[in-house]
């Protein structure tokens, strides 16, 4: 589309360009997923929360968080290296995804909400509501999207 106006040159740039964009956008997105996860199991499944010894807890979530990249960041991959559609990987990401999201927002609820974790900045009365009503609505919402595709199957 874009070889006509802009040559062959601009061909191969806006493909650099778009193929940068995917990758910047895969990484930063999986990256940004494994922190929020790593943390938030550090936090409150492992109880190091508040720990005194920071370089402790950091190497922890270090473990955490390069075990949940690996599992955000291979999966999709596999469409590489064998005969699937992408369509069934997006769908699977997605349907993971879909499923983690409220997992996700009740961990931020959790985070900021605690006083001593976040001190004088804890939220508010209309933060928390907010949040909870975010919650219950992602989880009604994952509800009708699995209703929805175990029907369609």
């Amino acid at each position: 589309m874009f070889a006509g106006p802009l040559g062959e040159i601009g061909r191969v740039v806006l493909g650099i360009g778009m193929w940068a964009a995917v990758l910047t956008s895969y990484l930063g997105s999986n990256m940004g997923y494994g922190l929020i996860v790593a943390d938030t199991y550090e936090q409150f499944v492992r109880g190091h929360a508040g720990e005194d010894d920071e370089s402790v807890r950091d190497s922890m979530c270090g473990r955490a968080y390069r075990v949940l990249l690996v599992l955000f960041c291979l999966p999709p991959l596999y469409v590489l290296f064998t005969s699937w559609q992408p369509f069934w990987v997006l769908t699977a990401t997605s349907a993971m995804f879909l499923v983690l999201t409220p997992a996700m927002m009740v961990g931020l609820w959790l985070m900021t909400g605690n006083r001593t974790l976040m001190g004088d900045h804890v939220n508010g009365v209309v933060s928390r509501i907010t949040t909870i009503a975010a919650i219950v609505f992602t989880r009604y919402l994952s509800y009708e999207s699995t209703v929805e595709l175990i029907g369609s199957l």
